[in-house]
């Protein structure tokens, strides 16, 4: 049985991250089936699903950018575009925000609301959900550099609980107001090389129980969950897609969420992994920073295979000891985000 800690904040003069991903600076790279559009921070606290530290932006994906031949290339596009520019910042106002919602949700059923808002808060990265109003789950980079004001914006969120997927050597329990519950993935030591498929691969065929254990949480939960392991791509990945395929998400979804990650990982984590690949041969390096810094289509559809292979998710989830009442609360709390959105 995995104990429940406390999070804490971070030391003095830690930096705090924030996400990086806007819709404006990068509106000119997406393909024509492909919007990249601001969400809002509204100027009046009152009138805000979140707290005015927190900045929200939405992504917006028409359904033939799902199509496996062109969401890998708006990924690389993504990705060449944000090495290549500083993004700058910009909070559209109410208008904007009314506009957007009217454009997502409006009687044009060529285009239809289908990724993420990422979120902006103090002491988080790659940090986004599929709702901003009681989000179910929130996902993100290790939250270690979390100071008070961004616990206070979790907690404005929806969010009583962080899940921690990382083993007890890699995580700083730290002392926060955010309980956390501790579920390590792997098992041993985090591999520092290897190829992404194989690794995806391992887990879901050696550690379902760990997963299934994960998935639990979230259903358990009676709010929303923060789910990260260290950089919010990998275990994170996982044990999201299982929880959303469960409650109904289509696998292109699931996709093009995870796929999401590579852009905010690199922006934080790019010096390390170079570190990391410096000390191997210069044939390992390639795969190396595509390990730490990237998450490829291919590499979750690979995995997505596995758990076709293996019965589907709910099967085998449920092979791991995911409950009935599991299962229907993880239908029901996806339900619910997605009334909350349309």
């Amino acid at each position: 049985m995995h104990g429940t800690a406390r999070h804490g904040t971070a030391p003095h003069g830690t930096a705090r991250h924030r996400t990086a991903l806007h819709g404006t600076a990068l509106h000119g790279t997406a393909p024509r089936d492909l919007t990249l559009l601001p969400g809002f921070r509204s100027p009046e606290p009152a009138q805000s699903p979140v707290p005015a530290r927190a900045a929200i932006w939405l992504v917006v994906l028409r359904p033939a950018a799902l199509a496996r031949t062109r969401l890998p290339e708006f990924i690389r596009a993504l990705d060449a575009r944000h090495r290549a520019f500083t993004l700058a910042r910009h909070t559209p106002d109410v208008t904007t925000f009314q506009a957007l919602r009217n454009q997502c949700n409006g009687p044009d059923s060529t285009q239809r609301e289908v990724l993420v808002r990422a979120i902006e808060i103090d002491g988080l990265f790659n940090a986004r959900a599929a709702s901003t109003t009681s989000p179910w789950i929130v996902r993100a980079g290790s939250p270690d550099a979390l100071a008070a004001d961004g616990e206070a914006a979790l907690r404005a969120l929806g969010v009583s609980l962080i899940l921690d997927l990382r083993e007890r050597a890699e995580s700083g329990q730290r002392e926060h107001g955010v309980p956390v519950r501790q579920v390590p993935l792997y098992g041993s030591e985090p591999p520092v090389a290897g190829r992404l498929e194989d690794i995806y691969e391992t887990l879901l065929r050696g550690r379902g129980g760990a997963l299934a254990e994960a998935v639990a949480v979230l259903a358990n939960a009676e709010r929303g969950v923060l789910v990260h392991c260290t950089a919010g791509k990998d275990r994170t990945g996982l044990v999201v897609a299982l929880a959303q395929l469960v409650g109904g998400a289509s696998e292109a979804d699931v996709v093009a969420d995870y796929a999401l990650s590579g852009v905010e990982v690199r922006s934080v984590r790019e010096p390390y992994a170079l570190a990391v690949a410096a000390a191997y041969p210069a044939a390992q390096r390639d795969e190396i920073l595509r390990l730490h810094l990237d998450s490829p289509p291919e590499a979750l559809e690979h995995a997505l295979a596995i758990i076709r292979e293996l019965g589907g998710a709910e099967a085998y989830l449920r092979r791991h000891g995911l409950t009935d009442e599991q299962v229907l609360a993880l239908r029901s709390k996806a339900a619910q985000a997605a009334s909350v959105r349309s």
